[in-house]
């Protein structure tokens, strides 16, 4: 009888493993009845476990997607972006939109592991996730100096603001003029001050042109192009700018060293998205402790 009839949670369990391991619900209905000796020594039927799926499916969709979409509507309006982690079977770019809360804790918006780098897959992932959050589009969003993102961002995205991740620009920094100081030179301090520090553009001009002419960089076109896109990374360029303090795609780090936890190269697309599951629900699980600390 239905009132007899109930599905433990160590089935239920089992039901999630073969639903994501790819089993139809007759397969996994009929393994466990095998399982249990018969199909009547197994508590429920295939409608029973078809209704208990279903139920975990809007229960997911609760916590997980629409409380994703519930976080982007309050904290969506700086993003960073970033593809570094690679660490994958397919050796595919990770894409990651990501914010922080209240709490400055990471949350992920959205991800897609990409085919390649070009602007067209970059028009797609940003159109995409554009249609995932209903067409709000972010104030700021923050990546690295990809120039095929940044072509994607202007046709996709010609309303919000792009930044540049500070962290990228220090990197590429140091491989670009590396070679331009020696021990004790005071050019990375003069860079960092451009980067961090002058709040006035006059002293940032003042600076940036002694550092060019002290350490004869006039003719470095990585340099010159950094400074004709100054508005997008200098800090006295950016007061205006709603950036919620965010100047780096740090967060985007930090969640990769996260990832790593949980990734093997061997996994396969199925398996990578599922354990990143793991990751996006320790993270919205920190969130829940933090807010129960807070009230």
């Amino acid at each position: 009888m239905p009132s007899q009839r109930k599905v433990s949670v160590a089935q239920g369990f089992q039901a999630e493993i073969s639903e994501n391991a790819g089993l139809s619900l007759k397969q996994s209905h009929d393994l466990m009845g095998k399982e249990a000796g018969g199909m009547g020594n197994v508590g429920y039927t295939r409608d029973d476990l078809k209704r208990y799926l279903r139920t975990r499916r809007e229960r997911s969709l609760k916590y997980g997607e629409a409380g994703m979409l519930i976080d982007y509507n309050f904290f969506g309006d700086v993003v960073t972006f970033d593809t570094s982690y690679k660490t994958n079977k397919e050796y595919q770019p990770l894409g990651v939109f990501v914010g922080f809360n209240q709490h400055r804790q990471i949350v992920i918006f959205g991800a897609a592991l990409m085919y390649d780098e070009t602007i067209d897959s970059f028009k797609w992932i940003f159109g995409t996730f554009l249609e995932a959050m209903c067409g709000k589009r972010p104030s700021t969003i923050l990546t690295d100096q990809d120039h095929a993102m940044a072509a994607a961002l202007s046709v996709v995205m010609p309303e919000t603001f792009h930044g540049l991740c500070t962290f990228h620009i220090r990197r590429n920094f140091m491989k670009h003029l590396g070679n331009h100081y020696k021990k004790n030179s005071d050019l990375p301090y003069m860079f960092g001050a451009c980067t961090y520090e002058f709040e006035e553009v006059e002293q940032f001009n003042r600076v940036w042109e002694a550092m060019v002419k002290k350490h004869n960089l006039k003719n470095n076109e990585w340099l010159s192009g950094l400074y004709r896109i100054r508005d997008k990374w200098a800090k006295c360029m950016m007061k205006e700018r709603w950036i919620a303090g965010m100047r780096s795609t740090q967060l985007s780090e930090n969640l990769n060293a996260a990832i790593k936890n949980h990734l093997k190269l061997d996994h396969d697309l199925v398996q990578f998205f599922r354990h990143f599951n793991q990751v996006v629900d320790e993270k919205r699980h920190n969130e829940l402790i933090a807010e129960y600390e807070m009230r």
